[in-house]
């Protein structure tokens, strides 16, 4: 997860969201490398991760 949310920041991309079912473990995952809940879509929770850019 860091790896990629690294590279999406080295290509300078802002944010990086993804959808999650909420009776999935794998939320607090998420919510350590920085995603927060945006809201439900459907079935799933759509969680956002502000990039800041790489020093």
């Amino acid at each position: 997860m860091q790896a990629a949310l690294d590279e999406a920041r080295q290509r300078g991309i802002q944010a990086v969201s993804l959808s999650v079912d909420p009776n999935n473990a794998a939320i607090r995952l998420y919510r350590r490398f920085g995603f927060e809940e945006m809201g439900m879509c459907g079935t799933s929770i759509t969680m956002l991760c502000q990039l800041h850019p790489a020093l």
